[in-house]
């Protein structure tokens, strides 16, 4: 569901935190509880990948994306595996338009 607030763990750099993030139209929206806020354009990001490892750590019960983004050496976020498949879906509906470059 668009723009829901979503739980999670967000890194932005070297820094780790618990927050909300939103997922809009066209856009992710991190909201960590320290750290400053990030709102990526989905049209930014020029990949990105699943991950069951965040920062070393096993990720249980949650689904982890690690986003490629211009001017962000580390941005990614964790979130519930239940609530995954909106991010999944707008991440990959990017990669199969063309959006994002295709590995290979």
């Amino acid at each position: 569901e668009e723009n829901h607030p979503v739980q999670g763990l967000i890194v932005n750099g070297f820094i780790q935190s618990p927050g909300v993030i939103l997922l809009g139209e066209n856009e992710i929206a991190l909201h960590p509880i320290v750290g400053d806020r990030v709102t990526v354009s989905l049209d930014e990001i020029e990949s990105f990948r699943e991950r069951n490892y965040f920062n070393g750590s096993l990720l249980i019960f949650k689904t982890g994306f690690r986003l490629r983004v211009p001017n962000h050496k580390r941005l990614g976020f964790a979130i519930p595996k239940s609530e995954a498949g909106p991010f999944r879906l707008a991440l990959a509906e990017k990669l199969l338009s063309g959006s994002f470059p295709r590995a290979g």
